[in-house]
């Protein structure tokens, strides 16, 4: 198991992700996972909720609310435990200005 952080329009939750095998036959939808796009899919039934995604060649799903699969077609980023975003700083110029005095 790996853990995530999942942040829907429902909120933030950690989360432990399990690898699977084969993707689900349901459209997928594109999530961002560590500020790129991947394909991740959605399944309910008996009760039960999922979200597939993919980590590179790595299909993982998660166990979740059905809320949440419904919140997650809308909006869904993942992260990686260990994952920073990466901050731009704008930058700063180094002229240097000059006034100009009137006599």
């Amino acid at each position: 198991m790996t853990n995530f952080i999942f942040t829907l329009s429902t909120g933030t939750q950690k989360v432990a992700a399990t690898k699977y095998a084969h993707a689900p036959r349901s459209a997928p939808f594109v999530a961002m996972l560590d500020g790129e796009p991947t394909d991740a899919w959605t399944t309910e039934g008996r009760g039960s909720a999922y979200i597939y995604f993919k980590d590179g060649a790595t299909l993982y799903y998660v166990k979740v609310l059905a809320t949440d699969t419904v919140a997650a077609k809308t909006n869904l980023v993942i992260e990686s435990e260990g994952y920073a975003p990466r901050v731009v700083r704008p930058k700063t110029t180094n002229s240097r200005t000059r006034k100009v005095v009137k006599a």
